[in-house]
């Protein structure tokens, strides 16, 4: 679906600067943003398949501005008009809640976006929604060597440890072509992103 970008840039009246994000805060800001989600999938009568969901916060600060970047998505892909309104309600909120005030820098880029294909999976609902795809994947066997492989995500478990199975050609002989298939438990995934096909 690409990048669903809406952001906003908030200026604060008060003195406190938060350089980097501690673990409190992004626990606090995690609260927040779920909390909101809720509200907003609520107000919107979002059904399963259209709630928005948290996938990441990330707060970097790039040539002297301040990100605060929020990543949704939902089952079927998340739009540019949800990721504006969701944006809309945060912002909103920051500017009328002192406690989220003092949690944020006095000046910051708020930033609502979908992951987008470049960025890795990170919740199993992400896998889910990709089965069929073509995925690179980074892991660390049980003997702590890391390896990459490409294939196609054709299952993921029901059952803990949730595994995934991809399907990767192993070798091509002429019009012979070996399909083997790989199957990981999520706990050994280092890094694992969409590819793009053609």
């Amino acid at each position: 679906m690409g990048r669903a970008s809406h952001f906003f840039v908030i200026r604060k009246e008060t003195t406190n600067v938060c350089a980097e994000l501690t673990s409190s805060r992004l626990e606090h800001l995690t609260a927040w943003v779920t909390r909101a989600l809720s509200e907003h999938n609520r107000e919107q009568g979002y059904a399963s398949e259209k709630e928005i969901f948290l996938v990441e916060i990330l707060f970097r600060n790039v040539n002297g501005t301040d990100y605060l970047e929020i990543y949704v998505d939902t089952d079927s892909g998340v739009t540019i008009d949800a990721c504006a309104r969701l944006s809309r309600k945060l912002a909103e909120e920051v500017e009328v809640q002192s406690e989220l005030q003092d949690l944020l820098p006095n000046w910051f880029r708020l930033d609502v976006s979908s992951p987008g294909l470049s960025r890795p999976l990170k919740l199993e609902r992400q896998y889910r929604k990709n089965i069929g795809r073509l995925l690179r994947v980074k892991y660390k066997d049980s003997n702590e060597v890391y390896h990459v492989v490409k294939g196609r995500l054709v299952h993921l478990s029901e059952q803990v440890p949730i595994e995934l199975t991809l399907e990767r050609v192993s070798d091509k002989k002429g019009k012979h072509v070996e399909v083997e298939r790989l199957t990981l438990p999520l706990s050994q995934l280092v890094e694992a992103t969409v590819e793009v096909e053609f």
